[in-house]
């Protein structure tokens, strides 16, 4: 098996997953102007485009959207602005207070391109937004709850979140992609 290169510059995001992936992925730590789209397909393919042309080797890239459901979707794969605003995670936990429903779901896609084939591999979480942040993790770990689970992403430790994760159920299904594409 030779090494496959995942493209971020978040060293929280390629712990998690190399955890899933195995120790066959290395980084590449290329960092990308993101195109702006609720889309997390649309823009971890444009990612994996635009990481490929900067290393010239195969590549993975990822990105995560988190979507409430009564708020048409909002933030989705813009949730890192959240993050960024002041008291961002705090401020959305207020804002879903004015919805009928917390529901919500987290989803991740990676994609791979290999400079001619270009797949996106998409994983999906139910559950709903807590009422205030709780725990600790990167990014929204703090404020989603998934379905069956009294407790945030962010208090479960990596190890329960790395067996339920939408980013579990993404590199399933790329591991499976590029074992069956002899890439591993």
């Amino acid at each position: 098996m030779h090494s496959l290169l995942i493209a971020t510059s978040n060293n929280s995001k390629f712990r998690e997953l190399r955890q899933l992936l195995g120790n066959g992925f290395m980084r590449a730590d290329v960092s990308v102007d993101e195109i702006q789209s609720l889309d997390t397909a649309r823009i971890a393919k444009d990612k994996a485009r635009k990481a490929y042309a900067a290393v010239g080797e195969p590549v993975i890239a990822e990105d995560t959207g988190l979507y409430v459901k009564e708020l048409g979707g909002y933030p989705g794969a813009m949730i890192k602005w959240v993050e960024r605003m002041p008291y961002g995670y705090e401020r959305l936990c207020r804002f879903v207070d004015t919805c009928r429903s917390r529901a919500a779901y987290a989803e991740t896609t990676l994609a791979f391109y290999d400079g001619k084939r270009l797949r996106a591999f998409t994983g999906t979480l139910h559950g709903r937004i807590a009422l205030h942040p709780a725990g600790k993790g990167f990014g929204w770990d703090v404020i989603f709850i998934p379905k069956g689970s009294e407790l945030t992403l962010g208090q479960m430790g990596q190890e329960a979140k790395n067996r339920i994760s939408m980013r579990k159920e993404a590199c399933v299904k790329l591991k499976r992609y590029l074992a069956s594409n002899e890439f591993i």
